[in-house]
C-alpha cells in the first residue's frame, strides 16, 4: 500500500481505532480482487519500505472470534475494531 489522494478511484481508507493503538484498513474490494481470504480476523505487523506500507500475509496472526475476545486482550486494543 502507498499513499494516494483520498479522491483516487483505487484508494482504500485507513482509520485509527478509537481508544486503541490499532488502525483499520477498509479494503474489501482489494482483498476480493487479489483473492485474499477475509473470513477470519487477522493481525499484521506492517513494515515501511520507502513510501510503501507492506503487510506479509504469510506472517499474519489469526484473531479469535469477536465474542471470544475480551476488551484489551490484544496489545491494549478494545473491541472497537
Amino acid at each position: 500500500m502507498r499513499p494516494v489522494s483520498k479522491d483516487a478511484r483505487h484508494a482504500y481508507p485507513i482509520r485509527k481505532q478509537p481508544k486503541s493503538a490499532s488502525y483499520l484498513l477498509a479494503g474489501q474490494a482489494f482483498t476480493k480482487f487479489y483473492g485474499i481470504e477475509t473470513g477470519t480476523g487477522r493481525e499484521f505487523e506492517p513494515a515501511l519500505k520507502g513510501d510503501i506500507l507492506v503487510f506479509e500475509l504469510a506472517n499474519g496472526i489469526d484473531l479469535p472470534p469477536r465474542k471470544a475476545r475480551s476488551a484489551g486482550a490484544r496489545r491494549g486494543d478494545s473491541d472497537d475494531r
